[in-house]
Order: C-alpha cells, then sequence, then structure tokens
C-alpha cells in the first residue's frame, strides 16, 4: 500500500492549481544483474534527455485525463510529434500521487512531452512518472519524496531510478535504494538504436540464471563503477559497463555487439553501455577523445547502418536548472489553456 504524507480533508483552492515536474532518462544501464545474495539490482547513467509533464489539479472530479507525446530533439536532430504509449502509465502515477499526498477525491488534467524514445531502455517510462508525480508535488506546494515516487513507480512496472539526483544503485524490480554513487564523470554517449522495441515488463519475468562466472563479472563491473564515479575516472566506468553489457549478451543479445566493442576500443571510448532490458548501446567518449566520435559514428554506419544520435551525462548543476527554466517557460506557453498557466510554481527537477 502507497504511504500518504496525511489525511486530513484539503481545502478547495481559490485559484487553478498548476505545476510542472521533469525528470531525466538514462541510456541503458551502467551495469544490471544480481547479488551474490540474490538481491536483483541495475546502476542508472543519467542522460540530458527528459520528460516534462505540466499537471494543473481539478477539485471537482477524480478523474485524470491529459495527453503526452514523444518528439522534439532527440540527441539534436528533430524528431515529429507522436502519441506516447505510455499515457496510461501517466494517468496511473497521477492518480496515485494525488491519493499519497493526501488528495483521492480530486482529479486532475495532464501533458506530457518527452524526447525519450519508447521500448529502447532508456526509462522512458520511469522518467514519465517521476516528472508526473513531481508535477503533481508541484501544483499543491507540497513536497514528494523520491522514495514515495519510487514506490509509486514500482506500483505500475519494474522502474529505473530516475527518481534519484545522480547515479545509483537501484533494485529495480522492488523500486529501492541501494547506493548513491554520484555524478557521472563527463562524458559524450554516441547512441546506437539497434531497431526493435523491447517489452520491459516480459523481459523482467523471464529468470536470469546467472552463472557463477557471470556474478563474478557482473560484481567485478560493480566494483569498478563505484571506484571510478567517487574517483571521476571514465576509464574504470567504462570498463564495468563493457563487463556488465558482455553478461547481458547472453539474456538479450545486441546485433553487431562484438563489431561495436571493436569500433569503441579503435577510436578511443572508454567503454560500451547496454540497455539490459533494451534495445541501444552507447559508446562512452571522454572530453579528450570526444574529437574522435564522427570518425567513430562513420564507422558504426558503415558497419551496422543504424540510427545513431549523440547525448550527454547529465548533472544536476546551476546550468542544467537554467536550461530546464527556459524549456519550462517554452513549454508552458505551448500549452495554450489558461487553466493552465503557471502561476510561480514549485518546479522539480
Amino acid at each position: 500500500m502507497l504511504r500518504t504524507s496525511f489525511t486530513a480533508s484539503p481545502a478547495f483552492p481559490s485559484r487553478p492549481l498548476t505545476g510542472v515536474g521533469r525528470a531525466f532518462g538514462v541510456c541503458g544501464e551502467l551495469a544490471q544483474g544480481q547479488f551474490d545474495s540474490g538481491e536483483d539490482f541495475l546502476v542508472t547513467l543519467p542522460v540530458d534527455v527528459w520528460s516534462e509533464a505540466q499537471v494543473t489539479i481539478d477539485p471537482a472530479s477524480p478523474a485524470i485525463r491529459g495527453d503526452a507525446w514523444s518528439g522534439g530533439l532527440l540527441g539534436g536532430a528533430p524528431v515529429g510529434w507522436q502519441p506516447r504509449e505510455s499515457c496510461r502509465k501517466t494517468r496511473l502515477a497521477i492518480r496515485r500521487a494525488l491519493d499519497c499526498l493526501g488528495f483521492p477525491r480530486w482529479g486532475a488534467a495532464f501533458r506530457l512531452q518527452s524526447g525519450l524514445p519508447e521500448g529502447k531502455g532508456m526509462a522512458s517510462s520511469s522518467a514519465d512518472i517521476t516528472a508526473a508525480c513531481r508535477a503533481v508535488s508541484a501544483a499543491l506546494n507540497l513536497p514528494i519524496a523520491a522514495e514515495q515516487i519510487s514506490e509509486i513507480a514500482v506500483s505500475i512496472e519494474p522502474t529505473d531510478g530516475v527518481m534519484y539526483a545522480g547515479v545509483v544503485c537501484y533494485n529495480h524490480r522492488k523500486g529501492r535504494l541501494l547506493e548513491t554513487l554520484g555524478n557521472m564523470p563527463t562524458a559524450s554517449l554516441l547512441v546506437v538504436d539497434l531497431g526493435a522495441q523491447v517489452d520491459t515488463v516480459a523481459f523482467n519475468q523471464i529468470p536470469k540464471n546467472y552463472t557463477a562466472a557471470e556474478r563474478e563479472k557482473i560484481l567485478r563491473a560493480y566494483q569498478l563503477l563505484r571506484s571510478g564515479i567517487r574517483s571521476q575516472d571514465l576509464a574504470q566506468v567504462g570498463l564495468g559497463a563493457t563487463l556488465s553489457a558482455e553478461v547481458n549478451q547472453r539474456l538479450l543479445p545486441k546485433p553487431h555487439f562484438e563489431t561495436i566493442v571493436r569500433i569503441a576500443r579503435e577510436y578511443g571510448a572508454s567503454g560500451v553501455c547496454a540497455a539490459h532490458s533494451g534495445s541501444v548501446l552507447g559508446l562512452l567518449f571522454a572530453p579528450r577523445a570526444a574529437h574522435r566520435i564522427p570518425a567513430a559514428q562513420q564507422a558504426i554506419c558503415n558497419a551496422a547502418d543504424k540510427n545513431i544520435h549523440q547525448f550527454r551525462t547529465a548533472a544536476l548543476d546551476e546550468a542544467a536548472m537554467q536550461a530546464f527554466q527556459q524549456r519550462l517557460e517554452q513549454f508552458t506557453r505551448s500549452a495554450g489553456h489558461a487553466e493552465g498557466r503557471i502561476r510561480k510554481p514549485l518546479s522539480h527537477i
């Protein structure tokens, strides 16, 4: 059962209550597997691609209505707007956030837009759910903890840990934070979309049955990631990510994997990360090697002829906050509804 913040009957508001929330996506995971204890875990890889939700509270009806769209700028390239399949999950998240914050009889109207493609292993649904919960919190001017968002998200489906800042170790089946690791070292990612969509819920129901050798390799990957993030050593992070991606090849094989790993080494990338329950691979480039990205991209196109995007790792710094505020103003103006105008909301990033 979801925990609520309070149970007192809320007063009817004298003006429209509107808020905006935002959540970053990921480029797969730095690692995913099981510890020797049998506990499932993943290590998040935040990237600078976002889901943004605007919510207007409706005290007169418990209905949740709205729409969700995919599009905008994806890896720097314009993408046409399309209806988002996760709209049902967004409605559920808003309903449960209202219940959690003590407003079970109130409803809401929402609008969500995201640059995260669905079914690729980039935490699109988790980011949508997190953004929606933060928007409800902002509209009501009431705090909602990351733990509460995690509880809401895992009640809907297995979830990524994008409600927590930075890189975290997270149990995606139980919605439990295991360890906060810190911010990713600065990196550019060359992300290869291998085409297929993966049903994350179905994949997570498949027994993984890791061998002893695979468990040892996953543990080594996790140790490298912990050390590399704390020391801001992208080489260690990249090696750990590559080890975990290699283990995942038995569970969800990626076409051209060996070729892409070879190209990463030839062109100075620090390593390769994988969407363990999705279809993307990412090459991690340190700033000093960023000039080799175009050549690496051409080599991948020659070998695999796949869609390729460029992202950056995401850190919650002042520059990111300023960029969010600028996008927030554009998003609010584009809503086009008087009741959706934001009047100094509490905004969440």
